[in-house]
């Protein structure tokens, strides 16, 4: 398993961009940088660790998650990873673990 980081824009078809994304074989995951920075510095470090553990999590075999505090929300915006936790919520703690 392997986790890269880039500052290259990603984007999948039927979206204009996406924060990062995880292969389907759950091999590897990608985080982009380049829209994490928003609008400083401030908060760039924590919104880098949540997209990391958000695709890992997808390496693991999580889905996206309806709680929007959990790791596994999608974020469709800077907004959306500001305002998610940096862990997983009780439900995908829980399919982790089997």
């Amino acid at each position: 398993m392997a986790l890269g980081v880039t500052d290259v824009d990603l984007f999948v078809p039927d979206l204009s961009f996406v924060f990062g994304l995880a292969s389907k074989d759950g091999a590897c995951a990608i985080v982009s940088t380049n829209r994490l920075k928003g609008d400083g510095q401030g908060p760039y470090h924590e919104r880098l660790v949540k997209e990391a553990v958000h695709e890992l999590g997808h390496v693991f075999g999580l889905e996206h998650c309806a709680d929007s505090r959990c790791v596994m929300h999608f974020s469709n915006s800077l907004r959306d990873t500001d305002v998610k936790r940096d862990t997983f919520c009780s439900r995908c703690a829980s399919l982790l673990t089997r």
